[in-house]
């Protein structure tokens, strides 16, 4: 229901700023005092407060549930690129303690300032800057993995996602794939993830809106060129992150997108569209 509503809403009010900043400052503050009651009795909080629900209707987490269980292995690696509150990190734990597996998830994120280029929603752009740099996203984020006990299961770094996957030698069953949105970064983490995926392994990557086919009226590329974050294109009334879609077209071709995720499965040297195959299905 809610994925329904936000369908309705968010072509709304994505073009009036006046009142997408209003909508985000009463979601953001409305948060407060159960974020102050999860911090004081040790419960995980994910909600409008720091911004730290960013499914709200998008039903994201279910489809990413639904691809761990096609993970046929015992002990499971994840590397999660892009992590914030630890929203993901906590629906893949909890997961994969329901299917009994062992793992080990890699939570990499810079939790600092990056760059946007285009801050249409200002109050939550200030947000955003103001509660990375004085650490509360990544205190929540610790708190969060803390109080469901997955500490010891997690291997937090701290590091630029182009900089820390040049410097391993390990190979991953899942890579989640929630970082910059900037096509030259995007193309980077996937083309580096390809080189670090273990066979029958995924890559799900976020902020997948629109497919490159269904963009043929734009030009991409000079969009990609201004290096903008996101853009609201008037004709499909979508507002998508052009990077993004550029960078997964040429990293894997035209993928099909699933309330804005794409996921490719490798077998062998070839990667096929996760959301195409007819054991996956379309419905969630």
């Amino acid at each position: 229901m809610l994925h329904i509503i936000r369908a309705i809403i968010e072509p709304i009010i994505s073009k009036n700023l006046i009142i997408l900043n209003l909508v985000s400052k009463i979601r953001y503050y409305l948060g407060y005092p159960r974020y102050l009651f999860s911090l004081k009795f040790n419960r995980e909080y994910i909600g409008g407060y720091l911004l730290s629900d960013q499914e709200a209707g998008r039903n994201r987490q279910k489809i990413i549930k639904k691809i761990i269980k096609q993970i046929d292995k015992k002990f499971i690696k994840v590397l999660e690129i892009g992590v914030y509150c630890g929203q993901t990190t906590l629906t893949i734990s909890k997961q994969l303690k329901k299917d009994n597996k062992e793992f080990e998830i890699t939570c990499l994120d810079i939790w600092d300032e990056f760059e946007n280029t285009t801050a249409t929603d200002s109050f939550t752009h200030n947000k955003l800057v103001e509660v990375l740099k004085n650490s509360q996203v990544f205190n929540l984020f610790y708190h969060n993995l803390n109080v469901n006990n997955i500490l010891d299961q997690c291997k937090i770094i701290k590091k630029k996602s182009n900089v820390y996957l040049k410097e391993i030698n390990e190979k991953y069953d899942l890579i989640i794939i929630d970082g910059s949105h900037l096509y030259d970064e995007v193309l980077e983490d996937l083309e580096n993830s390809k080189k670090i995926l273990n066979d029958k392994g995924f890559i799900v990557g976020d902020d997948y809106e629109v497919k490159y086919s269904n963009l043929s009226s734009l030009n991409l590329e000079e969009l990609c060129k201004k290096r903008l974050d996101v853009f609201y294109d008037k004709n499909t009334k979508i507002r998508f992150h052009p990077g993004v879609t550029q960078a997964v077209f040429d990293s894997f071709g035209d993928l099909n997108q699933l309330n804005g995720l794409f996921c490719v499965q490798k077998k062998e040297s070839n990667f096929i569209d996760f959301f195409s195959h007819k054991l996956f299905g379309s419905s969630i």
